[in-house]
């Protein structure tokens, strides 16, 4: 983000605090512990992720796992799904495999592309992707990039 970005919205974060909320310590009402301006749901799957590891989660195990096995591992994680962990894996682990075959825009993407008359279900986009193997995490990489593109297109127009 921009610090002009920033800037805007620290004044907005700061004021979500509810009244009587000085500071968020381990003293004070649940109330007043949650993050500003971040609904209570996606803070307590982060306290929920933060306690897996806590509790020996993470480390190189974790890391040397199969995509399945940390599939496994995250989806039994309130609040993460299937979805969200296969972002993971593509993202923060650097996984060449991967393929969020649920991903809306990667199915609206591989429509166009393929010349599709209706949204391909997972099945059908896992079996398009087939072939792709053992870089289905680049090919979505430039479906994501082909309906980024189609989108900027879309709004620019008048």
């Amino acid at each position: 983000m921009t610090p002009r970005i920033w800037a805007a919205r620290l004044p907005a974060a700061s004021d979500t605090r509810p009244a009587g909320c000085r500071h968020a310590g381990s003293g004070s009402p649940p109330r007043c512990r949650r993050f500003p301006g971040r609904p209570h749901r996606k803070v307590e799957t982060l306290k929920a992720l933060a306690e897996r590891f806590a509790d020996g989660l993470g480390g190189e195990n974790f890391l040397n796992s199969s995509d399945e096995e940390i599939e496994a591992k995250l989806t039994a994680i309130p609040g993460f799904g299937p979805l969200t962990v296969r972002g993971f894996l593509m993202i923060a682990l650097d996984r060449p495999d991967v393929f969020p075959s649920s991903d809306l825009a990667l199915r609206r993407a591989a429509m166009r592309l393929y010349r599709l008359d209706r949204l391909p279900t997972e099945q059908k986009l896992l079996a398009i992707a087939a072939c792709r193997r053992p870089y289905r995490s680049l090919a979505a990489g430039y479906l994501f990039l082909l309906e980024l593109e189609f989108l900027s297109e879309f709004e620019a127009k008048p």
